[in-house]
Parts: structure tokens; sequence; C-alpha cells
């Protein structure tokens, strides 16, 4: 009786100590996959292709860019880059500060920053703050951006 006793704890123990072990192999899976796709984004940001970066979202996704409203779907997401764009943003990099995965679902936290367009005095501003972002993968097995929020430092 005793015996079987200490072998259930020893077999939990031991099922306890593989999970603590594989966890931050999950976590380090997590970052990776979004450290990934942060850099398609800033690819296409960086190619100022307003197309591609909204092909990166859900066809429903939805974006708050900072001033307090949001937008929805590829259309409208294509068409505040091309914003962005054309005033002359560009130069863009996203790093991850940290990331979860569940499944299918990513989310992250990661800072972001651009340079705007060059001042009559040739300096180029700098802008940053904070996003947050879900991802989501699909049955075809393509990630895909659900949800976009993001601050800017002043």
């Amino acid at each position: 009786m005793i015996r079987k006793q200490l072998n259930r704890l020893l077999t939990a123990m031991l099922a306890a100590a593989a999970l603590l072990a594989v966890a931050p192999v999950y976590a380090d899976d997590a970052r990776e996959t979004a450290a990934q796709l942060n850099s398609a984004w800033d690819a296409a940001f960086n190619r100022q292709d307003a197309s591609a970066l909204a092909k990166l979202y859900d066809a429903q996704a939805i974006v708050s860019p900072g001033n307090g409203e949001t937008l929805q779907g590829r259309d409208d997401i294509a068409g505040l880059f091309q914003g962005f764009f054309d005033n002359g943003l560009h130069d863009h990099s996203i790093e991850v500060i940290a990331a979860h995965r569940d499944g299918d679902s990513l989310n992250q936290v990661a800072r972001w920053q651009a340079h705007g367009a060059a001042s009559d005095g040739g300096e180029r501003p700098v802008y940053g703050g904070i996003l947050s972002s879900h991802f989501h993968r699909g049955d075809d097995g393509e990630w895909s951006l659900r949800s976009h929020v993001w601050n800017m430092r002043q």
C-alpha cells in the first residue's frame, strides 16, 4: 500500500518536473514566433506596401492607432498605413518585450519605433511606443493579426 502511494507520488513529481522543464521552451517558441511575425510586418512596412501590410491582418481585424479610435478590416487598415507612408514614416522596427502562446493564439507586448520625414533642418523625428497584438493561426497554418493596439510616447 505504501509502496503504491510512493510510486504514484514519484510519478506525479516526475510529470510536474517534465512540465516545468518544457515551459521555457514554449515561452521561447512564443518569442521566436512573435519575432518572425514582426519581421514580416516590418518588411512590408519598410517597403511602404500598404496592401501587403493589410494582408497580414485578419479580414475583420481591429486596429487602434493610439488616438482613441478603432479601425476594422483590411481596407481601413491599408488606408491608415498608406497615410503614414504618404507623410514620410519609415524605418519601422518592433522588439518583443513578452509573448505568450496558447495553441493557435499568440499575444505579444512589444516596443515599436519608426522615423519620420526629415525636417527642413535635416532632422528626422523618431517616434515610438508600446504595442499589444493578438495573432491567430488559421486552419491553413498561417498567422494573422486579429487585434493591434499601440500608443506613442510623447
